[in-house]
This record gives C-alpha cells, structure tokens and sequence, in this order.
C-alpha cells in the first residue's frame, strides 16, 4: 500500500489502480483489504460521475451531442451505444455496422450521428439520433474510416482512411464533394478549425493543414506529427500528440511554431481534445490515463483507467470530460474542484482538541474551546453548536447507546442529551482537568482520566462512575483509559508520578467490577517523563495499543502482557490512536501533523495521509469503517472517506483471459489444450475450471452469469469426453450442464437467453445419446428441445436422424419437411431431406427425382463437400451414373479426398456404366476406409449403420463374395 501511496503522490494514477487491484482478492480468498485501500480506490475514482462498461469488448470512440444531453460511444463489437448524460441509462443500442466501430461523431444541429467502422463494406452509417435508426450507408472507398469530424457550420462531413485520402461529404445531399488526396498512410485523424475553413489531417507522422475555401484545395503546412489533432476554440492553436513517447505540441495555426513542446509521455498519445473555453486540454494515452492540462498555467489533473485510453470528449459546458478505454468501458469525469478529503472548518485560530463519532455513525461531535459542534458526516455541515462551559473542552465520548454525549471541561464531566442538545447531568470532578472519558459497554459505567503534564505528587488517576448514581464507586492508578468490548476489562495508560517512583509510559489492565490489578505492561522506555499513555482495545479485544511521546504505536498482547509489535514512523509524539472495526488497521495522529495506517498484523505502515498543517490531536473511525476523522491544531477536521460502491467492494474477476488464474483463462485454457489435440491436459483444465466454477456459484447464488459459467464449462468436458469414446461420462457432464440450465431457466424465465441454453444442452444431449446408438433417448432429448424451441430447423433434422436410425422412417420424413418448411433458404434442411429420399431404409418412402431436385438447390445454396456428396446419390439413385460420378468426383475434390460415402457409390455408379475394375477400385477404397476409420465409426453408430447398410448395396451389385 505504500507503493500505491506513493504513486498517488507522483499523480499517477493508473500506477495506483494497478498496484490495488493485484490485491483484489479472487471469490476463494480471504479478503485483506482495508480503509487504505477502499480510501485510495475511491480517490482514484472520485471525480467519475458515470462508469459506463460493456464486457467483452473495446471501447473505441466517444461523442457528446451539442445539448450534451446523449453521450455515444462505439464498440469493437461492431455496436454503438447512446446514453443518457444525467442517468447514465443506456437509451438506443444502434447495431448495423459489421466490423469494429473506430469514430462517431454528431452534426453540429444534434439530429444526426455518423459512425465509421474499420470493415469494407457500407462503413459510414448515418443515424436519426431522436429514433435510433438508421437513415443511410455509405460507400466512401475507404477500406477502413479511422476519424471522422463534422464541420462546426454542419454542411460538412470529414472521413479519414485507409487509402490515403480524405473524404469531405455534403450533408444535406450525403454525397461526396471532394476527395483529398496525397496522404502518405492510414489517416487516424481529421479535424475542422472553428471556422470550417481549415481542414487538419494525420497520417503517417504528418500533419496537413488543408484550406477548404482555396479553389482549387490546397495543403498550408506540412507538421511533424502523429496520430491525433485537435483545434483549440479560437482556431489559432493546434494540439498534436505523437506516438512512442514523442512530445506532445500546441502549434501556432499561422506560422506553423510550436508554441509549446511537452514531453511527458512516455506512450503513446492516442486522442486530444480541447475544452469549449481553450483553456484545457484532455490527453488519452496508452499508459491508461487522461490528463487534463492547463497549458497557460501548468496544472494538471489525472485520471486512470483500467486500459489504455482511446478516445476523450469535452461536454459542451466543459463541466465534464467523457473517455472511452479498450477495457469496454466509458467514464464520464467531474471537472470541478476535487472534494477529497472532506474539511470541517471551525474558526480561524482555533484548536479541535477532541472528536467522537455517534454509533449509527452519522454524526461527528468535535470539541473547540467552550463549545462541542454536531456535524452531518455524509454532509459535512454543522448541525449545531452546544455551549458546554467557559472552559476548554478536553475530552469527548458517546454513550453506545448514542443518546448521550459527555463532555469534559475543567473540573466537570457534562452528559449531553444527544437528541434535545440540554444537560441532563454534570458530574464534579475531583481531580481536574479531566482528559479522558470512555462508557462502558453497558452505558452503566463511565471511565475518566486525569492527566497533571508529568507534576509529581499529583493525583494521576482514573476514577469509574456509577452513571445511574452518579457518583464515582473505585479508583484506579492511570492517566487514559479505555474499556474492552466485552466490558471485562479496563485499560489505563500512565499512572502515578512521584518520589517513589513514575510509570508514566505503563499500560495497566484492571478488572473494572473489582477495581483489582490484572497485568502490567511495560517497557525500559516506560521512564521516561512525560511518555503518552493513551490506549485504545482492538474490536476483538486481543490488542491494546498505546501512543507514546517518542514517536511509536505500542501494540500489547491482553493475555500475556508481551509487546507484539512496536509501530515507528513518526517524528514526534503521538497523540491518538485509533482501530479500524475491522482490526486490521490502526491509525495513528502525531504532532508531526501527520495520520499513519498500519498494518496491525505485520506492523507495516500502510500508508501516511498529510493534509493537515499542523499537529493532529484527535483520531477516530466512523463505526462502519468507511470514515477516517482526524481534528488538528490548524483548526480543522479532515474527513478521508472509503469508496463503498459495488465495483470498489467487488471480488477480482474471473472473467479476465488475461490472468492466467481466472476461471474464464483456464477454462479456455481446456480450450486450447483441446484444440491442439492434448485431450488429457484439457480434461484436467476443464475440472479444475468446473471445481472453482462450482465454488464460486455457490459463493454467489444470486449471480446467474456465474451459474452459467458452470453450465459452459460443463458443455465444454462433455464435448471432450464424448470425442474420445467416453459416451456415459460426457453424457453425465451434459446432464450436468442441462440441470444447471434449466434451474435458470426456471428462476429467470425472462431472460430468453438461459431458455436459449436449456435448449442447446437438451439438443447436444440428443446428440451425444444418437451417437452412442440410444436412439429412443435421442429422440426423447430432442423433442424436449423442440418444445424449448420449435422454430429451431436443426433440433427437427437431428430428431429425423433418429427416427429413421431407430426404423421410423415416416416419421423421421415429416420432421425432414419441417426443417426445409422453417427455413426454406437452408442448404442443410434442403441437403437432409434429399440424402433421406435418396438413401431411406424404407424403400416406399424413397423419391429420387424429388431428392435431386432438393439436392441440386443445396448445392445453389452452399456448393459445400456434403452436398455434392448427397447430389451425387441422387443421381445414381435416378440412375444418371455419368452425372453420379461427376458430382461425387466434385465432392471428394472439396472434401480432402473424400470418403466411404463417396467410394461406395462411386463404385456402383462405375458398375452401372459397365467399368468394372474402377467399380473395384473404389469398393476397396471404401472398404479400407472403414477400417481404417473403425474406432471412430464405433463412436458414431448411425453413420457406422448407414455405411454397413451401403457395403452391403455395393457388394451385392458388385456381386463381392
């Protein structure tokens, strides 16, 4: 964590965010985080207003309409999205566009957006933005639009491509005015001044300046440059980022100076833009920030994303800055004044020498001179004032019970109704001044302590008051104290100071019913005068821990009085101490005008927080663990808030490919292993995933996504096993998986998609059960899946294979004329049904003129291997052998070589003409092709039986003995 810090002090935030997120635990590991890592989390992502992600993609482009209402962004996926500014909501999904969508961009009116893709085909799509539909497509030439602009007048459209030209279109014709010639590369971006007259174009290093209103178009300037350009307001400026760490150059439009050369990149800049008032510029770079930079003034700002930035967008009132990640994701940032930490100020010159935060957390009351102020904590504002005394207050504590706050001032402890700000007790105290107050668990007791500054032969003690008497009922030898959670026992903290001797840095346990000594802890430096003893109990009661004046944290074992671990860092004395609820995290204040966090386990200091200007007197936790208080002598409180959002508070993914140890790599890590023909180490791959996948959908049964990912993996080992011959376990593993899927169906039978998955698990049962030659079950199998979804073409072919495999053959036809019914254009549906008419077991039911008919659209529709194959049989079936034979020819040229289903009837379509010995060539063939393919036919019983059924055609005509 302190390397995190330390990255955040260097402003590098992209630094920070790396080094949090590799301790985001996985779903099966202990959580470790603590305050300093959801503080620093959330100042990462402070200034994010929207965080708009869509998974499984790159976020490559990003808009503001003119109102700045709609934000656009466009996807890899091919996809671009309209949000909603205010909501966040996404308002139209625009799909049309077939390969990777690289720029948008809105005219100038906001009734239209224009989104250029990287395919060749119709790339330069233009959108009705009140409807989401599409109005036309382009054909600009440009293998691929890398940027387009609109032309601030709107009768202009710019698009840079792949073909080493600019595109400018009229936009109230959509035709092409002009083409720009002389690029020297891909053109990756284009740019209009304000006045529409001046024409900015990147490509390959170069940066052209073309002026549109000379007859003919001619090229000003010629720049050194790279990659991204953008116009400054006032048209006089040009920004120009580079790639490969080259400087980044605000460029003067008429003279062609840079202005200002800024090297401070270390990647490359991939998109600028300047703010609607020049006097901001946003920078995306590689190294997965935006800066935003005041050229005149040199501040600067970052913001981190978690993958290099793509694109950056000023909204039209430059309050907001939009920026799109490969991630998939699109952050919306507040440009106004950062608000972290939140600072409670008081007036000028005075002390806050105490603070206590309410149990339910809401309130802070912190104590300034002869007053004690109520804050709002989510708010920060005072709530109200409550004049206690004309002394100092010196101490502050809430009841658990949270009705009543005592307050020490001088000789007298006053209990405050927290509710009606009035009195209702004051107790005298004998010793003043009191410095110390804590309540018992119980609110029955009330532990305060005396503190003289090091005089001897004062009484330095804490005294326990009965709170219902109102009267103190023991005293104990101490100056601090502190109550265990469980009320058991009391800490104190310094003790007497005399001529008999001083324990002025001891830790004393007391037992509080009994008044009696428990434990004494102490260490060589326990001499000296004027050490600090407050204490504090960690919430598990195990720790006591101790501030002392030479700058370390004491943390004491309870049990056994041993010190466990001594915390320096400090260059001064401590003041404060305080435990997050968690136990994990102890914070420290010190007059160095610091607050430190450690790591209570190892001793490690987490990180330092240095926001006040001078000595911190006061530390506490809210109760929930998502505040940090801290009251100083500059007068103020600073509160550092714990980011508390479901993507802060989130497990790590497991859907990261890139890390090696999440369930989404290793499973297409099975994949791979599969792919490459290493069956055994996919296998191993696949349970492991399926092991993790199980645990964690268990961890998470309100996750449907995770419940899913089990049902996947489950499909994946199934398609394994039954590839190697292991029939009863990939079967069981496809059970699996349909159990899975149909539970989800069952509990979200809204969402088509788990119905989707039910289906194709019932129909990859189907099959698994017709390869293994359980025909009956296969058709059970798929007439579920046909009930999932009847308009399925294939679920009705793979039921028909099983109808005619299990000798149901007027059955399997009718399912055969329902798939080409369903999808008329299908060559498969067309292909099926002419192999079933041309090969049926049944001879009544066989029509070959009727199979070549269907075979010969097949072969229209896809002149596939296969459907030559099947025209090839329905040739030699309407006895045209020479037409058999080329047909079948065909099918093995497309096919590797072919195989038996070729062979046989080429062999008997060879008989038929009279040409014996090929006829016996070809029987041979397919004979040998049999047994060479033995073991996976015995995977396959249906194709097994249909080739033993056409050997034995062939060697009765061929008259084999």
């Amino acid at each position: 964590m302190s390397l995190a810090m330390q990255a955040w002090e260097a402003d590098n935030p992209a630094r920070v965010l790396e080094l949090l997120e590799s301790q985001r635990p996985k779903f099966d590991q202990e959580d470790l985080r603590s305050f300093e890592w959801y503080h620093l989390w959330g100042r990462c992502h402070s200034a994010c207003k929207l965080n708009l992600h869509v998974p499984y993609t790159h976020s490559w482009c990003v808009a503001f309409s003119p109102d700045g209402k709609t934000l656009a962004s466009g996807y890899w996926n091919a996809q671009v999205k309209l949000w909603d500014v205010a909501s966040g909501r996404e308002r139209a999904t625009l799909s049309g566009q077939h390969n990777a969508v690289g720029s948008v961009a809105f005219s100038p009116d906001g009734k239209y957006l224009v989104s250029g893709s990287f395919g060749p085909d119709e790339n330069l799509k233009v959108w009705d933005v009140a409807t989401g539909k599409e109005l036309i497509s382009l054909k600009p030439g440009q293998a691929q639009i890398r940027s387009l602009a609109f032309a601030p007048d709107g009768k202009t459209l710019a698009t840079g491509g792949s073909n080493e030209t600019v595109k400018l279109w009229d936009v109230a014709t959509w035709q092409e005015r002009l083409t720009l010639s002389g690029q020297s590369g891909w053109v990756c971006s284009v740019a209009f001044s304000p006045d529409s007259k001046t024409l900015a174009s990147v490509a390959a290093g170069t940066i052209k300046l073309w002026d549109l209103a000379a007859n003919p178009v001619r090229c000003r300037l010629q720049l050194p440059g790279d990659y991204a350009v953008a116009f400054a307001p006032d048209g006089k400026t040009l920004a120009a980022g580079s790639a490969n760490g080259a400087p980044l150059r605000l460029w003067d439009v008429g003279t062609g100076r840079a202005i200002i050369t800024r090297k401070t990149y270390s990647w490359t800049v991939s998109c600028v833009a300047f703010s609607p008032d020049g006097k901001t510029l946003a920078i995306g770079s590689d190294d997965r920030t935006v800066k935003v930079w005041e050229p005149v003034t040199g501040r600067e700002r970052a913001f981190a994303h978690p993958d290099r930035v793509r694109a950056v967008a000023f909204a039209p009132d430059g309050q907001s800055l939009a920026s799109a990640g490969e991630d998939g994701t699109v952050k919306l940032w507040d440009l106004g004044p950062t608000r972290e930490p939140m600072t409670l100020q008081q007036k000028k010159g005075e002390v806050i020498s105490a603070l206590a935060f309410s149990p339910n957390g809401k309130t802070l009351a912190t104590g300034v001179g002869d007053s004690t102020t109520l804050w709002d904590v989510a708010t920060g504002q005072a709530a109200a004032a409550i004049k206690v005394s004309d002394a100092t207050t010196e101490s502050l504590a809430f009841s658990h019970d949270g009705e009543t706050l005592a307050v020490s001032t001088g000789s007298a402890i006053k209990l405050i109704d927290v509710a009606t700000h009035k009195e209702r007790a004051v107790l005298q105290a004998p010793n003043p001044p009191v410095r110390s107050i804590a309540f018992s668990p119980d609110d029955k007791t009330m532990a305060t302590g005396r503190c003289s500054d090091g005089v001897l032969g004062e009484d330095n003690s804490v005294k326990l008051w009965d709170l219902a008497a109102g009267r103190i009922r023991l005293s104990v030898d101490g100056q601090w104290a502190a109550f265990s959670p469980d009320g058991k026992t009391l800490a104190t903290g310094g003790g007497v100071g005399n001529s008999h001797g001083n324990r002025w840095g001891t830790v004393t346990l007391w037992d509080p019913a009994t008044g009696q000594m428990r434990l004494t802890c102490k260490t060589e430096r326990d001499n000296v005068w004027g050490s600090s003893s407050y204490v504090q109990f960690s919430p598990d009661g195990a720790l006591v821990a101790q501030a002392t004046d030479y700058g370390s944290v004491l943390l004491w074992d309870v049990g056994t009085g041993v010190l466990r671990s001594s915390l320096k860092g400090h260059t001064a004395p401590i003041r404060c101490v305080a435990f997050h609820p968690d136990g994990r995290t102890l914070a420290s204040a010190s007059a160095d005008g610091t607050v430190r966090l450690w790591d209570v386990l190892t001793g490690q200091e987490r990180i330092t927080l240095t926001e006040h200007t001078d000595a911190v007197l006061a530390v506490a936790f809210a109760p929930d663990g998502n505040t940090l208080a801290a009251a100083s002598a500059d007068g103020t409180v600073r509160l550092w808030r714990a980011a508390t959002d479901q993507e802060a508070v989130a497990r790590q993914t497991e859907d990261d490919p890139d890390d090696p140890n999440s369930l989404r790599a290793q499973k297409e890590a099975g994949d791979r292993l599969w792919s490459s023909g290493r069956p055994i180490e996919a296998e191993k791959a696949y349970r492991l995933a399926i092991g993790r996948l199980e645990k964690l959908s268990a961890a998470s049964p309100n996750s449907p996504e995770d419940r899913r990912a089990v049902a996947v993996a489950y499909n994946a080992l199934s398609s394994l096993l039954g590839a190697t011959g292991r029939i009863p376990e990939a079967e069981q593993a496809c059970q699996r998986a349909r159990v899975v899927n149909e539970k989800l169906a069952a509990d979200f039978p809204a969402v088509t998609l788990y119905r989707t998955d039910l289906f194709h698990s019932q129909r990859r049962l189907g099959d698994l059960l017709l390869g293994a030659g359980r025909y009956p079950d296969a058709e059970s199998a798929y007439s579920q899946a046909i009930e999932l979804n009847p308009d399925d073409p294939e679920a009705w072919c793979r039921r028909a294979f099983a109808y005619s495999a299990a000798g149901q053959p007027e059955k399997a036809l009718a399912d055969y004329e329902k798939a080409v019914t369903l999808i008329p254009a299908s060559a498969e549906a067309h292909n099926n049904l002419a192999w079933f008419l041309a090969t049926s077991s049944d001879g009544n039911l066989r029509d070959p003129r009727r199979a070549l008919e269907l075979a010969k659209k097949a072969v229209e529709l896809a002149p596939q291997g296969n459907s030559w194959n099947t025209l090839g049989v329905a040739y030699y079936r309407a006895g045209e052998w020479k037409a058999a034979i080329e047909a079948l020819n065909k099918s093995m040229d497309l096919s590797n070589g072919g195989d038996a289903f070729d062979f046989f009837f080429l062999a008997m379509a060879h008989w038929q003409q009279g040409d014996k010995d090929e006829a016996q060539k070809w029987h041979e063939k397919a004979v040998q092709w049999m047994q060479k393919n033995e073991e996976a036919l015995k995977k396959d019983k249906m194709h097994d039986e249909e080739l033993r059924r056409f050997r034995a055609e062939a060697e009765e005509l061929l008259k084999v003995e």
